[in-house]
């Protein structure tokens, strides 16, 4: 499985990567972002989804922009509701694998 993995990543940063191949480290996150974001054939998630229980969200250009955040109220009900979902998507990427 890993050689199958690297191979992947050998081929997908094969593209990016200059030919002196000395930048294939600044390469290497965004690859592995994109693979995180993309759904696995498998359990019909993606990777991310699992560990997080909640799909990637990718900046725009209107949320990059910096902004002032105050102290959440609401903390404790949204890790409590992440505990939840996170359980959920353990259970059905637990039942597609068996």
């Amino acid at each position: 499985m890993i050689e199958r993995f690297h191979r992947y990543l050998h081929a997908g940063i094969s593209h990016y990567v200059n030919s002196f191949h000395t930048n294939w480290e600044e390469i290497l996150p965004f690859f592995l972002m994109a693979n995180g974001a993309t759904p696995n054939t498998t359990m019909a998630y993606t990777p991310f989804f699992p560990l997080h229980g909640r799909e990637m969200t990718l900046p725009s250009n209107e949320e990059l922009k910096a902004r002032v955040t105050k102290v959440d109220p609401n903390l404790e009900q949204r890790l409590s509701n992440l505990e939840g979902r996170l359980k959920q998507a353990y259970k059905a990427v637990y039942v597609a694998n068996k």
